[in-house]
């Protein structure tokens, strides 16, 4: 069932824009380096609640990112997904993910967020949040929470709602506001710097590995109707 998983996975990626192409490979081949490491079966002297871990929000590649950072450092964690096509890729590709809507606060319960040690968006929707958060900090007053924004206003928006702000232009996606999460929970900063130095040097690899030539970019923006 799992090899026939990751070759859905990986034929619906053929029709992917080149961006998501990259950012998918790349998924991949960090998943295969962390084989063994990454599992989606809780540790056997505590369960994922037990554990405090850190709750991912979406698992695009802001949160692969993050997802990879903890594992790096031995930091447990849960992603959570309302997108059934992120989740099952995810899924595929190795990370500890459960299927969900971010904004259920019974659910949340379920997962353990009590115990967490904190929370990272990496697919915000700033209404959703407005709404939830009053009940949020009354409810987990010590939890902190982290936000990946895509320009300035967002991140006063969110800041506004007790979360701090991060824009994720790095390579990969969401590499500072992970370096940044590490060094709050007390990772040596010469970690942190093998681990970021490590990350981009495997996503340029991959870029330059999945970059199509110039013909075969003309027939992906003629069928797909972008690149």
């Amino acid at each position: 069932l799992t090899e026939q998983l990751i070759a859905a996975v990986a034929i619906s990626m053929l029709t992917a824009p080149f961006l998501g192409l990259i950012g998918y490979r790349w998924s991949l081949r960090v998943a295969g380096r962390f084989s063994g490491r990454i599992s989606n079966e809780p540790s056997e002297d505590k369960s994922m609640a037990q554990s405090s871990p850190v709750f991912i929000i979406g698992m695009n590649e802001v949160g692969k990112t993050l997802a990879r950072a903890m594992k790096a450092h031995k930091i447990p964690y849960i992603g959570v997904d309302h997108d059934h096509d992120r989740f099952l890729k995810a899924t595929a590709a190795g990370y500890i993910v459960t299927y969900g809507q971010s904004y259920d606060l019974r659910f949340w319960d379920t997962l353990g967020v009590r115990e967490a040690r904190a929370m990272c968006i990496a697919t915000p929707r700033y209404e959703v949040a407005k709404a939830i958060s009053p009940v949020v900090r009354k409810i987990y007053p010590t939890l902190k929470r982290y936000v990946a924004v895509k320009d300035s206003a967002d991140g006063v928006r969110f800041a506004t709602l007790g979360l701090k702000p991060f824009h994720c232009y790095g390579v990969p996606p969401g590499l500072e506001m992970a370096c940044f999460i590490l060094k709050e929970f007390g990772i040596d900063e010469e970690r942190i710097t093998a681990w970021r130095d490590d990350e981009q040097s495997a996503f340029l690899e991959v870029s330059k590995v999945a970059t199509p030539p110039p013909e075969k970019r003309r027939e992906l923006k003629t069928t797909d109707g972008e690149i």
